[in-house]
């Protein structure tokens, strides 16, 4: 017990409570199939409590903004890819130059399966275009080498704490805030799933609600402030 604790708490800090509770869930399955087969006799697991639901938040703009100035280039360089593609943690560390055209980026999608051609925005294009070439994917850890996701999870939290930014930020809230920026500039459910590769319309939801919340608010102020006025005309000039 007192080993998987640790390594609970390590998933849910990267991940997720939602990963890290799986992880629970798999390791009870292997440890009652080890009791019922009497290789041991009780379950390191049976005490251990799921931990509360939640989802990762996103990023702000703000938070996007300061990591691409002030973290280190090879981790800037991931919340600039993540937050103009909205790909997933795997898929972003995947990612070749030989994806590259200069105009697109091909992929497939590890979780899905899905092919994606994603049109690459002019910013994201004027940062890629004076990226180095250092190895054949284009995110790389501080060696040069290319990032594995368990690290790239693991170093990006430290290092924006360094910055003065939240430790619970990760590389899957900017997949959030790209869902966001796209519901923000009036992007359809539809037109953001082309871009995120979801395949559930209730999951882009769940990510723009807070977007389209503060969207549709704005127009609905808008709304009653134009009808505020004509009323008031109306009364001065009946």
């Amino acid at each position: 017990r007192r080993d998987i604790l640790p390594l609970r708490d390590a998933i849910a800090s990267s991940r997720g409570n939602g990963a890290a509770t799986g992880f629970v869930r798999a390791a009870s399955a292997l440890f009652t199939w080890a009791v019922d087969r009497e290789w041991i006799e009780h379950s390191p697991v049976t005490r251990i409590k799921a931990l509360p639901g939640g989802h990762l938040r996103a990023w702000t703009r703000q938070e996007a903004d300061a990591a691409e100035a002030q973290l280190p280039d090879h981790l800037a360089r991931v919340v600039i890819l993540a937050r103009y593609t909205g790909q997933r943690r795997g898929d972003l560390c995947a990612m070749g130059w030989s994806a590259y055209d200069g105009t697109t980026i091909r992929l497939v999608q590890q979780k899905t399966g899905a092919p994606m051609v994603l049109p690459v925005h002019s910013a994201l294009k004027a940062h890629m275009d004076s990226w180095p070439h250092v190895a054949t994917t284009i995110l790389t850890n501080r060696g040069g080498l290319p990032w594995k996701p368990v690290d790239l999870s693991h170093a990006l939290p430290l290092a924006l704490t360094r910055i003065g930014l939240a430790q619970d930020l990760n590389v899957h809230g900017l997949r959030k805030l790209a869902a966001a920026e796209l519901a923000d500039a009036g992007c359809t459910m539809h037109e953001i799933a082309a871009i995120t590769g979801h395949q559930s319309m209730s999951m882009v939801q769940l990510y723009t609600r807070s977007a389209d919340q503060e969207r549709l608010a704005g127009a609905a102020i808008i709304r009653l402030s134009d009808a505020d006025y004509k009323r008031a005309n109306k009364t001065k000039n009946p």
